[in-house]
């Protein structure tokens, strides 16, 4: 699913596969420590999970160009944290619930947008180009050959 509403689900460290989308929960010194090894600002850090030991988690997280090249490829830079700086890792999976219910509630609005545009409530005794046409209910000029009657 490349669009769509994704959401967190809390893992044990070990039961992540690799390559994952997670988001890390870290510590006080965990924080602290990133933000003076790399920059990384924040109690959270969202990435893939690369690699893991005993003493350690491996996280690559995009770094700030999101795109390089003509290829289009992320950039990446791999993050080692002490498994101890670590509170709590979650698994990034998509909710076809709430991707569901967000394309059903655009549908509606766009539904909605439209039925207003070309049927709104038009005063029986005025043109159609008048205060209550088309050009003024959808804030634009119309051009000529596109009138709605």
């Amino acid at each position: 699913m490349a669009l769509g509403c994704y959401s967190y689900v809390p893992s044990a460290i070990d039961d992540v596969p690799l390559q994952s989308e997670v988001q890390a929960v870290l510590s006080t010194a965990g924080e602290i420590g990133l933000r003076d090894r790399v920059g990384l600002m924040g109690g959270r850090i969202q990435g893939e999970l690369v690699g893991r030991s005993d003493d350690q988690v491996l996280i690559a997280v995009p770094t700030i160009g999101p795109f390089t090249g003509v290829t289009g490829e992320r950039l990446y830079q791999r993050i080692d944290i002490p498994r101890s700086d670590v509170l709590s890792i979650e698994v990034k999976e998509p909710s076809t619930s709430r991707t569901v219910a967000l394309l059903v509630g655009a549908a509606g609005v766009a539904t909605a947008a439209t039925i207003v545009t070309f049927t709104g409530d038009r005063n029986p005794g005025q043109e159609p180009n008048g205060p209550s046409g088309p050009e003024e209910r959808i804030g634009v000029k119309l051009p000529t050959l596109l009138r709605i009657p």
